[in-house]
């Protein structure tokens, strides 16, 4: 499996791309984008099992995606039904790699919590004073993300790899991770546009919330800009992937 080495500026151009897919069938993405957050709220509701659901799950869905994806890009068509497609494609290697995937945060949640929550009942001495919440907050997400990255850069190609070139799970995850490695400008791009892309739209949501609903909580507007750029995000996903693999044709 060869994977190319891309422009650091390709990594801006993937989230254009995945503009330009969402738009080639907008309504079919916001059925499927509002099906799938809907199951993973009734799953999440789930006392334990529902979040080892969703992380099961998660491969399949990322397949499924990709398939939506490329079903827009090819052919502007876009279905309820392909929100479940991913199963339908190497359903027992989704799986193991579900299992991996819940592993793998379930360690990085552990490691937060015994990291950041040692630090703050067992100070080095009686007088160190305790950390703010917000401190602690801060500290748990940076331990978190640094220790979920490397999960995330074996998972960005992984399940699509498994299920569309019919590699096994422990080589789709090695190629994912070298994948992004070498292609580590492009994704730090990526990451840097995506985030300032967030920031600028949190910015637009609280400016119109003062100016046309005075007293409106902002939050309330982040419904309609999830459901636009949500979607483009997971299409941004297949464009990378099409960028740095050799993306299969449409199936008929």
């Amino acid at each position: 499996m060869h994977a190319r080495v891309v422009a650091p500026a390709a990594g801006a151009r993937w989230l254009l791309e995945g503009w330009r897919i969402f738009r080639a069938a907008p309504l079919g993405w916001v059925a499927i984008v509002m099906a799938y957050l809907l199951i993973v709220l009734v799953a999440s509701s789930i006392p334990g099992l529902g979040i080892a659901a969703i992380a099961l799950a998660t491969p399949g869905f990322s397949v499924s995606f990709m398939a939506v994806s490329r079903s827009a890009s090819a052919a502007g068509t876009v279905h309820l039904g392909q929100l479940f497609s991913g199963f339908r494609e190497g359903l027992r290697g989704q799986l193991l790699l579900g299992l991996v995937y819940f592993a793998c945060v379930a360690t990085a949640i552990s490691i937060t919590a015994f990291t950041t929550g040692t630090a703050v009942t067992a100070p080095p001495s009686g007088d160190a004073p305790e950390p703010a919440p917000g401190a602690r907050s801060a500290a748990g997400l940076a331990w978190f993300l640094l220790l979920y990255v490397p999960t995330m850069m074996a998972f960005w190609f992984a399940p699509v790899l498994a299920a569309w070139h019919s590699i096994g799970v422990a080589k789709s995850l090695f190629f994912s991770f070298m994948a992004c490695l070498m292609n580590w400008r492009a994704f730090l791009a990526y990451g840097a546009v995506l985030g300032l892309l967030v920031f600028a739209m949190s910015l637009a949501a609280s400016f119109l919330a003062s100016l046309l609903f005075p007293g409106m909580d902002a939050t309330r507007l982040v419904l309609p800009i999830l459901v636009v750029v949500y979607p483009s995000v997971l299409a941004s996903y297949y464009a990378s992937y099409r960028d740095v693999f050799a993306a299969p044709s449409p199936q008929p």
